[in-house]
């Protein structure tokens, strides 16, 4: 299994330790991925103070209508008749006059789960006097900083696998990475779609499908990035032909910059297998290394057999030339034909 990304992984033990009951006094999460955050966010609001206990106890509000020393102010109170006070502040990045909440986090009310929601990556401003920097340094020492980093397009395809498992269903490896591939690095929409999986599958199916996920975003499952992809590592050009052809025939979403990034990232991964299997790296290691699934390797394998390192360097060199003259640089060229005459220039 290829290597977890390390804002999941983080993401995970927290959630295992909220589900543990194991609460800290103070959360500053911020970054740039909403999914993980509103996730964290989400199951704080859901499950740690029962139904009875909310209406006195927890408090959702927004930073452009408090100070940080109201917000001090609230976590300082007794909870009725419950363990803790729960405060969520959303959009926390609008808070003004952090020192008084920067104090209050040095010493922070053990009866009291203050939860600051960034929609962006934290800044800490300049010198460790700031307001933002005291901020900081005080939830390090007493509760929890999490940064939500976006996921790299080659973490996402993991993820989902991960993901659909949590969710009690099992995903074929190449359905995730046509999910990966067609909704990009938005975890939101893609754990959307994944739940709209679920939804249209029979009670005794548990399994998702390349069929399944091909009919339900809207990609074709024989004319795709991964299945031009496999033609050409397997050196069957007719069948890479007849899928260019096709893709061609139907440019949405098989734009001519979507296509030549998969090309590169496929070649990358074929140059790069070569260069790790040549440093004798055990198979599993090389996975992880490539950010694939191990049902790939084979694949990855018969491909480097193929396209030794100074034919995948010349491959980059053409993707670079059909790049350019996509952008209008020499002769222009019909997609169709462009991406033809690519393919057979990579196999010849």
């Amino acid at each position: 299994m290829a290597k977890q990304n390390k804002t999941s992984v983080e993401a995970k033990s927290i959630l295992k330790d909220l589900a543990d009951r194991k609460y800290r006094p103070v959360y500053l999460l911020h970054g740039d991925e909403n999914f993980f955050r509103d996730q964290i966010c989400s199951y704080l609001l859901e499950n740690a103070l029962p139904k009875e206990q909310q209406a006195f106890n927890l408090f959702q509000v927004y930073g452009r209508d408090l100070t940080g020393g109201q917000v001090a102010d609230m976590a300082s109170r007794v909870p009725m008749n419950a363990p803790f006070i729960l405060i969520v502040v959303r959009e926390a990045q609008e808070l003004k006059a952090l020192r008084p909440l920067a104090q209050y986090c040095l010493r922070p009310n053990p009866q009291a789960v203050v939860v600051l929601n960034y929609s962006q990556k934290y800044k800490p401003g300049q010198g460790k006097s700031s307001d933002n920097a005291m901020l900081l340094a005080a939830i390090k020492g007493s509760g929890v900083v999490f940064e939500s980093a976006p996921l790299r397009d080659y973490e996402v395809a993991p993820w989902v696998e991960e993901y659909v498992k949590e969710q009690g269903l099992t995903i074929a490896p190449r359905a995730s990475q046509m999910l990966a591939y067609q909704l990009g690095t938005d975890l939101a929409r893609v754990a959307s779609e994944v739940k709209k999986l679920q939804i249209g599958m029979p009670p005794e199916e548990h399994d998702i499908t390349e069929t399944l996920v091909a009919e339900t975003i809207g990609m074709s499952k024989e004319f795709n990035p991964f299945e031009l992809t496999k033609a050409i590592g397997t050196g069957n050009l007719p069948e890479a032909i007849r899928i260019a052809t096709n893709m061609a025939a139907n440019p949405k979403g098989n734009e001519v910059p979507v296509i030549l990034a998969t090309l590169h990232s496929y070649f990358v991964k074929v140059f790069r297998y070569s260069v790790l299997q040549a440093k004798r790296i055990p198979e599993g290691d090389i996975a992880s290394r490539l950010g694939v699934h191990p049902f790939f390797l084979r694949e990855y394998a018969q491909a480097a057999a193929r396209y030794p390192l100074a034919k995948c360097a010349s491959v980059f060199s053409l993707l670079r030339s059909v790049d350019m003259q996509s952008k209008g640089f020499g002769a222009s060229v019909p997609y169709g034909d462009m991406l033809r005459e690519t393919i057979i220039r990579i196999m010849r």
